[in-house]
Protein backbone atom coordinates (compact mmCIF):
# COMPACT_ATOMS: atom_id res chain seq x y z
CA UNK A 1 0.00 0.00 0.00
CA UNK A 2 1.24 3.55 -0.67
CA UNK A 3 0.47 6.93 1.41
CA UNK A 4 -0.92 8.06 -2.10
CA UNK A 5 -4.89 9.59 -1.62
CA UNK A 6 -7.05 9.27 -4.34
CA UNK A 7 -6.10 10.13 -7.99
CA UNK A 8 -2.47 9.35 -6.85
CA UNK A 9 -1.62 12.63 -4.79
CA UNK A 10 -0.06 12.46 -1.89
CA UNK A 11 -2.42 13.40 1.21
CA UNK A 12 -1.71 16.85 2.74
CA UNK A 13 -0.76 18.13 6.52
CA UNK A 14 -4.51 18.47 7.09
CA UNK A 15 -5.37 14.41 5.48
CA UNK A 16 -3.14 13.21 7.63
CA UNK A 17 -4.37 14.78 10.60
CA UNK A 18 -7.92 14.74 9.71
CA UNK A 19 -6.73 10.68 8.73
CA UNK A 20 -5.19 10.29 12.39
CA UNK A 21 -8.00 12.18 14.41
CA UNK A 22 -10.63 9.82 12.77
CA UNK A 23 -8.41 6.88 13.76
CA UNK A 24 -8.34 7.49 16.79
CA UNK A 25 -11.86 8.00 16.89
CA UNK A 26 -12.76 4.73 15.47
CA UNK A 27 -10.34 3.25 18.06
CA UNK A 28 -12.25 4.93 20.93
CA UNK A 29 -16.09 3.70 19.59
CA UNK A 30 -14.43 -0.26 18.98
CA UNK A 31 -13.45 0.14 22.76
CA UNK A 32 -17.01 1.35 23.50
CA UNK A 33 -19.07 -1.24 21.31
CA UNK A 34 -16.68 -4.04 23.15
CA UNK A 35 -17.78 -2.46 26.13
CA UNK A 36 -21.00 -2.53 25.24
CA UNK A 37 -21.41 -5.68 23.85
CA UNK A 38 -20.11 -7.87 26.92
CA UNK A 39 -22.35 -6.09 29.06
CA UNK A 40 -25.07 -6.73 26.65
CA UNK A 41 -24.32 -10.42 27.19
CA UNK A 42 -23.87 -9.84 30.75
CA UNK A 43 -27.64 -8.80 30.66
CA UNK A 44 -29.11 -11.14 28.44
CA UNK A 45 -27.73 -13.97 30.66
CA UNK A 46 -29.48 -12.23 33.70
CA UNK A 47 -32.68 -11.87 31.42
CA UNK A 48 -32.54 -15.87 30.29
CA UNK A 49 -31.88 -16.55 34.24
CA UNK A 50 -34.79 -14.52 35.06
CA UNK A 51 -37.44 -15.61 32.79
CA UNK A 52 -36.09 -19.11 31.43
CA UNK A 53 -36.28 -20.69 34.97
CA UNK A 54 -36.29 -24.61 33.00
CA UNK A 55 -33.55 -23.67 31.32
CA UNK A 56 -34.33 -22.73 27.72
CA UNK A 57 -33.31 -19.37 27.13
CA UNK A 58 -36.20 -16.69 25.89
CA UNK A 59 -37.61 -16.90 22.63
CA UNK A 60 -36.06 -14.38 20.47
CA UNK A 61 -32.99 -13.72 22.45
CA UNK A 62 -30.62 -16.41 21.13
CA UNK A 63 -30.65 -15.62 17.50
CA UNK A 64 -29.83 -11.77 17.94
CA UNK A 65 -26.47 -12.68 19.72
CA UNK A 66 -25.59 -15.11 16.88
CA UNK A 67 -26.13 -12.83 14.55
CA UNK A 68 -23.62 -10.17 16.54
CA UNK A 69 -21.25 -12.66 17.06
CA UNK A 70 -21.47 -13.47 13.23
CA UNK A 71 -20.58 -9.56 12.33
CA UNK A 72 -17.76 -9.59 15.07
CA UNK A 73 -16.20 -12.55 13.22
CA UNK A 74 -15.26 -9.70 10.43
CA UNK A 75 -15.72 -6.40 11.57
CA UNK A 76 -13.38 -4.83 9.01
CA UNK A 77 -15.80 -5.74 6.68
CA UNK A 78 -18.35 -3.19 7.07
CA UNK A 79 -15.06 -0.48 7.07
CA UNK A 80 -14.30 1.71 4.22
CA UNK A 81 -11.03 2.33 3.08
CA UNK A 82 -8.44 5.04 5.25
CA UNK A 83 -9.69 7.98 3.43
CA UNK A 84 -13.35 6.89 4.99
CA UNK A 85 -15.13 6.66 1.68
CA UNK A 86 -17.83 4.02 2.81
CA UNK A 87 -19.85 4.03 5.83
CA UNK A 88 -19.06 7.90 6.22
CA UNK A 89 -22.97 8.34 6.86
CA UNK A 90 -22.77 6.04 9.58
CA UNK A 91 -21.79 8.29 12.02
CA UNK A 92 -23.43 11.50 12.42
CA UNK A 93 -21.05 14.51 13.07
CA UNK A 94 -21.34 16.36 16.25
Amino acid sequence: MSAEGPGGARPTKEEKTQLSRLAAENKQLKLEISELKKSNQELLAQLNALSGKDGEPTPGTSQPSQVVEEKEANPESSEGSATGEKGEKDVPEE
